[in-house]
């Protein structure tokens, strides 16, 4: 009895969840019927890739299903729950408005010039 290609493609992403994240598809599949279909992160649905399961390479424990976007910057600034709670208390509480209180007025340069363009003669 001949499998189809879905069951083969099914049984396949399954062999790879378990050996690479310790979950089955079926807890996969949960997961993301879980999460409503969209990133955990972001709260936006895939849309070129599949969502992708984020996970801690220190432990291995499955954290949720994330867009690329999302689990790619928690990879590159490794950012973790303290990190955020600083970030957070910098944005609600920045230094300098402690150190020299909330002044407004010229600050100098806001925004960014556009630059002309040279015509070439």
């Amino acid at each position: 009895m001949a499998q189809t290609e879905e069951e083969r493609k099914r049984k396949a992403k399954d062999t790879y969840l378990r050996r690479t994240y310790n979950i089955s598809l079926e807890e996969w599949e949960g997961l993301l019927e879980f999460q409503g279909g969209v990133c955990a992160i972001c709260g936006n649905p895939p849309r070129l890739r599949a969502l992708h399961t984020e996970h801690d390479h220190t432990t291995g424990l499955v954290r949720g299903l994330c867009c690329f976007f999302c689990n790619a910057q928690i990879l590159r600034q490794r950012v973790t729950a303290a990190l955020l709670r600083r970030a957070a208390d910098y944005l609600d509480s920045p230094p300098a408005v402690q150190y020299m209180g909330e002044r407004y007025g010229p600050t100098g340069r806001i925004q960014t010039k556009k630059r002309r363009r040279r015509r070439r003669r």
